[in-house]
């Protein structure tokens, strides 16, 4: 069964008996800092400010999961952190999807 997601003509449509299928192919980006080792020379900011930001001094915020569009600056980020405390992981939709579908319990 499909579900048009959107009224007007031409609107793309939802499979409901597997509505991640538009996601198929694509790469989760994950990125985790140890803050323990980061020493705050804020290269990654420099490098990839849509997720790397430094909050004063010497604290660092970053998105752990940025767009898939930000992946080399995110890859060129870690690779310029001096102490390298950054590191970035590439996970399949599928693997990500398969594990929720196993811990997530089935509607009633």
């Amino acid at each position: 069964m499909q579900v048009s997601a959107l009224t007007e003509p031409g609107a793309a449509s939802v499979d409901l008996a597997e509505p991640w299928s538009g996601l198929k192919g694509m790469v989760l980006v994950r990125v985790v800092v140890d803050l323990a080792r980061c020493q705050g020379y804020a290269q990654c900011a420099f490098m990839a400010p849509d997720t790397f930001r430094m909050r004063g001094d010497e604290a660092l915020a970053y998105h752990p999961n940025p767009e898939e569009s930000q992946r080399e600056q995110v890859l060129r980020a870690a690779a310029a952190c001096p102490v390298q405390a950054i590191l970035v992981e590439d996970t399949p939709i599928e693997a990500t999807l398969s594990e929720a579908t196993l811990e997530d319990p089935e509607p009633t």
